[in-house]
């Protein structure tokens, strides 16, 4: 079930009993997400620090809830809009929207785990030791094969990560996002038929602009609006 307006274009899964499933499967990990040890250490690491470091200062929890928020409200607008008002009472519809919020809230509140203490800062000095630090080829192959397994062959192609890849290994805070999260899902038990975590990783990844260009970023409206540039193909209504 298919609905458009202007560029806007909504898919809507039929299968009820799956959606049921799905939707039950993704709530499980967003509450998981909640009492998640990633997610609480956020609280203690700063995200933004004003001049006069009161009001201005702001947590990556604060930031990672923010952008929760951002994404929710886009997708509920998105659907009000795209979505014919005659389904809208309809358990399809109903399901299909919560599962999308679910995506939204579990991408949003996961895309910052991996930030180092300090920040930036503290990303690239890790980073830096990791430069200076040459790997065994042996060893190099384990962590390519690693890397492709969690973020997906075509971000490693992206990376120019292939074959016959023998340069340094980096640190970028939104591969540790998405790493934690593979991991966290595979801990838990989170069955993988009903929650696509490809498109969780893909959403966490898509946060960076550094390592993920805009003309890569996934068709997605939660990885469209997690990445840098991300609200201005929503913001040409006037009712978003």
């Amino acid at each position: 079930m298919n609905f458009k307006y202007k560029n806007y274009e909504i898919k809507l899964q039929e299968d009820i009993e799956q959606l049921k499933q799905e939707v039950q499967e993704l709530q499980k990990l967003a509450d998981l997400i909640k009492n998640a040890p990633h997610y609480k250490i956020l609280e203690g690491k700063t995200q933004l620090i004003g001049k006069n470091k009161t009001e201005s200062m702001r947590s990556r929890s604060e930031h990672s809830e923010n952008i929760t928020k951002i994404a929710i409200s886009f997708i509920k607008a998105l659907y009000e809009i795209v979505v014919d008002d005659e389904i809208k009472d309809d358990d399809i519809y109903k399901l299909n929207l919560k599962k999308e919020l679910l995506y939204a809230q579990i991408i949003s509140k996961s895309h910052d785990w991996g930030h180092t203490p300090f920040g930036h800062l503290g990303e690239r000095v890790i980073n830096k030791l990791l430069q200076s630090t040459k790997i065994e080829p042996k060893n190099l192959k384990k962590i390519l094969q690693r890397k492709k397994e969690i973020y997906g062959e075509q971000y490693e192609i992206q990376q120019g990560h292939t074959s016959d890849y023998i340069d340094r290994i980096s640190f970028e805070h939104n591969e540790q996002s998405a790493k934690l999260m593979y991991d966290f899902v595979k801990f838990k038990d989170i069955d993988t038929k009903l929650v696509d975590l490809q498109r969780i990783i893909n959403g966490i990844l898509a946060h960076s602009t550094s390592r993920v260009k805009q003309q890569y970023i996934p068709n997605d409206i939660v990885s469209q609006i997690i990445y840098g540039n991300r609200l201005k193909i929503y913001v040409q209504s006037e009712k978003i």
